[in-house]
């Protein structure tokens, strides 16, 4: 991918592309945007533009030589993103192992992807949280990590050779073993920062940019933040920081004082929607459904898309949701099936899945207050059921209505973090308060 295939922020994109051909590269950036508008996907195609052997005329990377394949298979080495959901890091593991599963076995592409994984994820992350880690974690992870390294020696070394030695199949369990035992990251300590000092001020191993993205950056400890401000303060040569967040605010104001401000705004959902058909060859409505539901934010729409059963709880949800009873006798049962639906997303925690179906609700109440307010179906967010809500709508009250959507949008405020209750509890209170209002 390069810049040109992004969706989107063409201001945001045109304003690097300025910095890199005027040579004004700052140290420091910030760029700030809702979770899943492009920041991450932004950042990556500035490092590849600002380290890209063949760099086009137009400022876009040339996305085929050794920088751009390396930053788009993670494993550049002057290129770091630090990682701070271990859910994302193992898919990401994954991802590669299943590079192994196309390549054929025991091939020297293979036998590559395996050592990357090894050198450029798990030995970085590794060190990275290391002082986080009890004792016995930490014994039981290096002795796993070196039994990994010799096996993977091994299977070079022996390669053509009749001996016996651990497979490839049983390589990639211990790889997957291993980012299973590695704990969730909560936020970003000063380790993290002090893994990225040591490197900052020593040159590029391949003689260009070091671009350091910092994902999340709103968790930065107090500690991490102080640390990195030693670095902003007297910048090395040719290293540039790329701080994530959702806004301004979320960072120590002595950082945001020394960065660059970039600020990505939602992306409209007619070239979400049309992305999406063109990408996925999706059908109109309901890429246009889609592109609604992300509220701007292309890689939401795209973790939708290429997600079957998050589409499928989507649809499990407005099908219970359209086909509930009107007795409040219900609600234990629909709170009960709403859990079940959330359960079977893949990716994230319980709280995760189920704030992800009340998003879904909160768009059905959403779309049949619509209609029984302006009759508007140009409005609706589910374009895709619009024939459906136009037959259902005036089975609702606009007071139901009203109190449903503002019983899903209390549910999925007392799941944010920092609230502890308990998810359940906050389904079942939300189907009684619902079904109470009919």
């Amino acid at each position: 991918m390069a810049f040109k295939d992004i969706i989107g922020h063409k201001g945001v994109i045109d304003l690097l592309k300025s910095y890199i051909r005027e040579k004004r590269v700052h140290h420091t950036y910030l760029f700030v945007g809702p979770k899943g508008v492009g920041k991450t996907t932004v950042a990556l195609n500035f490092a590849k533009a600002l380290n890209c052997e063949n760099l086009t005329p137009h400022t876009e990377p040339c996305d085929k030589c050794r920088s751009c394949r390396a930053i788009d298979e993670g494993y550049h080495p002057d290129v770091r993103v630090l990682y701070l959901q271990m859910e994302v890091f193992r898919k990401e593991i994954n991802a590669m192992i299943d590079e192994c599963e196309k390549a054929g076995v025991e091939t020297e592409e293979t036998l590559t992807i395996l050592n990357r994984i090894f050198l450029y994820k798990l030995e970085p992350f590794l060190e990275f949280i290391k002082d986080e880690l009890t004792g016995e974690t930490r014994k039981e992870l290096r002795g796993k990590m070196d039994k990994l390294k010799e096996s993977l020696n091994e299977l070079r070394d022996e390669r053509g050779e009749d001996k016996k030695r651990l497979g490839i199949e049983e390589i990639k369990a211990m790889i997957r073993e291993i980012s299973e035992l590695l704990p969730e990251k909560r936020m970003l300590g000063i380790d993290a920062i002090k893994a990225i000092r040591q490197t900052a001020y020593s040159s590029a191993i391949w003689g260009g940019w070091k671009v350091n993205i910092i994902g999340k950056a709103e968790v930065l400890t107090r500690e991490a933040g102080d640390a990195l401000l030693k670095v902003l303060e007297e910048p090395p040569e040719q290293c540039i920081f790329i701080l994530l967040a959702p806004n301004v605010g979320d960072i120590p104001p002595t950082i945001a004082s020394r960065s660059h401000i970039i600020k990505f705004l939602s992306v409209e959902k007619e070239e979400i929607a049309q992305f999406l058909r063109e990408k996925y060859a999706m059908d109109k409505d309901l890429a246009y459904a889609i592109a609604s539901l992300s509220e701007g934010r292309p890689g939401f729409a795209i973790k939708i898309a290429k997600d079957e059963k998050l589409k499928k709880a989507r649809e499990n949800t407005l099908r219970l949701l359209m086909d509930m009873p009107l007795n409040p006798d219900y609600s234990l049962r629909a709170a009960e099936r709403f859990a079940e639906i959330a359960s079977q997303i893949e990716e994230g925690e319980d709280k995760d899945k189920i704030q992800q179906c009340l998003l879904f609700a909160s768009s059905f109440f959403r779309d049949l207050l619509i209609l029984r307010l302006a009759g508007d179906s140009s409005l609706l967010i589910n374009y895709d059921k619009k024939r459906y809500l136009e037959r259902i709508h005036k089975n609702y009250s606009i007071d139901f209505l009203h109190s449903a959507l503002s019983a899903v949008q209390r549910a999925y405020r007392l799941l944010q973090p920092g609230f502890n209750f308990d998810e359940r509890l906050c389904l079942e209170v939300m189907f009684l308060d619902m079904l109470g209002g009919r």
